[in-house]
Parts: structure tokens; C-alpha cells; sequence
């Protein structure tokens, strides 16, 4: 049986937001709140605002600082349908690549804008919200070189050939986390794959261009190896690497999201034997 750790949080109430766009209609029959049954909007102020954000990401040549101040400009913002608070983080990879990463709600809608780049050149570039891709780029020399540094390396890159266009996506690093005290969804995947010894896919995670799912993937090899299985040579001098990074990773820590511990700071010994002790009396690893 799962069971999950308890938190406490407090939820703040969303700001009721009018617009000067908006023109009353009447709609006889139709029962709900009035802002939104008798609203419509010359201008879609959500489609507005994103198109703003599109402009800012195409803008040749890039300008980074311009994506910055965006979210600045929001977040100071007291206009209608200002993005307000975004959840990110700025880090450096490895082979002198960077990423910027921001999460926002506009609306009642998530949207996520990942970029990659290189000397301030985007490599990746992608907005897309819980069930579209909004805007994306991507900078094909920039990509081939990334990845033929990576070859020296990372033994098996098919893990970023399958969905290229998701490869970047942020994910979130962490044990137990929100307010239900769960594993985030990668970290439940990773313990499935755990339970039914799943090496092979844990290699593939381990030698992700994402960090969260590499740190995941050599997660899973050490917990394998409580288990009594044998990691082979390869891997290990993989895992070596990785756990040498100084590479920030975006974690949750309780109800906090957003924190950043480096790679190496993660995969402490100390902190895997703990994380390994707590899944097993909680029940997310099996006694197998």
C-alpha cells in the first residue's frame, strides 16, 4: 500500500479581472456567472498577450534579455490578464549551452516557453501550453553540434531522437512533493520502472539531454543496485560524469517548487540512501 506524506499549504484566491475590451450582451436562458455568460471580447485579451510573447521569441536576432524583461514588465503589470507570477529559472548546461525556463498561468490556462541557446543564439525555442505547441524554432547546426559533443560521452542518445520536440520540456526533480506529499510524475515513472527492473529504459533516462530525467534515470540504476543487480561498467563511468555536474536542477522540496539544488547536491549518497529508505516504508518500492 502507497501512502503519501502530508503537507499544508495555502491556496490563494485568483483575482477577479475585468477588461476594457469587454462588451455586455445579453443572452437569455443562460445561467453562470455574470463576467462570464454575458462577456465577449472584441479582442481575445489571453490571445493578445501570447501574441505578444510570440513576437518577443521571434524577434531575428534573438534577444534574451527582451524574454527577460517580458516577464519582468508582467510581473510589475496591474493591467487585465497581466501574467503576474511565473515560475522559472535561468542555468547553464553543459558544452557552454544555457536554457531559460518559465511557467505561467494566464487565465486558467499553463503555458510553458523553453529556450536553448548557445552564445546567446537559440538552438530550441518552444511555447506551448497543457495541449498545444503555441510557437516553436529550432536551429539545426546549432542542435547537431550540441549532440556531437554529447557522443564523446553519453553512450546511447536514442532517448532524445523519439519526440525531439519535447526533449526540452522542464521537468520537475524531487521525492516527495505539493500538497499531497506524492512523488512529482517522473519520479513515479522512474520508481515503476524500478519495481518491474526495468534497466534498459533507466540507461535511456540516464543518458537524457534533460537534466531532471538524467538525474531520474541515475536515481533509478542506484535504487536497482539496493535491489542486488549489477550496473555495468558503462553506466557507471556515465554515472561518474553526471554526478560531477554542476548543472541546477529545478526541484520541489514539500509545497516549494522551483528550488534549485546542483546535480551534485542530488545525488548525494546520503540524500539517495534516505529517498531509498522512505519510498520502500511508504510503499512506492516494492519489497521485491
Amino acid at each position: 500500500m502507497k501512502y503519501s506524506i502530508l503537507l499544508f499549504t495555502i491556496v490563494l484566491a485568483p483575482q477577479i479581472l475585468f477588461a476594457q475590451n469587454a462588451q455586455i450582451i445579453p443572452k437569455r436562458g443562460v445561467e453562470g456567472i455574470g463576467s462570464r455568460v454575458n462577456y465577449i471580447y472584441e479582442i481575445d485579451p489571453k490571445k493578445e498577450k501570447i501574441d505578444q510573447l510570440v513576437n518577443v521569441l521571434s524577434t531575428i536576432p534573438f534577444d534574451s534579455t527582451q524574454l527577460i524583461d517580458f516577464f519582468k514588465e508582467e510581473r510589475n503589470s496591474n493591467k487585465p490578464y497581466s501574467i503576474g507570477r511565473s515560475l522559472g529559472f535561468f542555468r547553464h548546461l553543459e558544452f557552454d549551452f544555457e536554457q531559460i525556463s518559465r511557467r505561467f498561468r494566464l487565465g486558467s490556462t499553463f503555458y510553458e516557453v523553453n529556450v536553448i541557446m548557445k552564445n546567446g543564439e537559440p538552438a530550441h525555442i518552444k511555447l506551448f501550453s497543457e495541449d498545444s505547441v503555441i510557437y516553436a524554432h529550432s536551429n539545426k547546426d546549432l542542435l547537431d553540434l550540441l549532440f556531437s559533443r554529447r557522443k564523446d560521452v553519453y553512450t546511447n542518445q536514442s532517448s532524445q531522437i523519439e519526440n525531439p520536440i519535447n526533449r526540452f520540456d522542464s521537468s520537475v526533480f524531487g521525492s516527495f512533493c505539493g500538497f499531497s506529499g506524492r512523488p512529482p510524475d517522473k519520479a513515479e515513472r522512474m520508481l515503476e520502472l524500478v519495481n518491474a527492473d526495468n534497466y534498459e529504459e533507466l540507461t535511456a533516462w540516464l543518458n537524457s539531454i534533460n537534466p531532471e530525467i538524467s538525474a531520474y534515470g541515475y536515481t533509478g540504476l542506484f535504487f536497482l543496485e539496493k535491489k542486488g543487480f549489477q550496473v555495468q561498467e558503462s553506466e557507471r563511468k556515465l554515472m561518474r560524469h553526471i554526478r560531477s555536474l554542476k548543472i541546477y536542477l529545478n526541484t520541489c522540496s514539500g509545497c516549494f517548487i522551483g528550488e534549485t539544488d546542483t546535480i551534485q547536491e542530488s545525488l548525494s549518497t546520503g540524500r539517495l540512501e534516505a529517498n531509498y529508505r522512505s519510498y520502500k516504508e511508504t510503499g512506492w518500492l516494492s519489497n521485491n
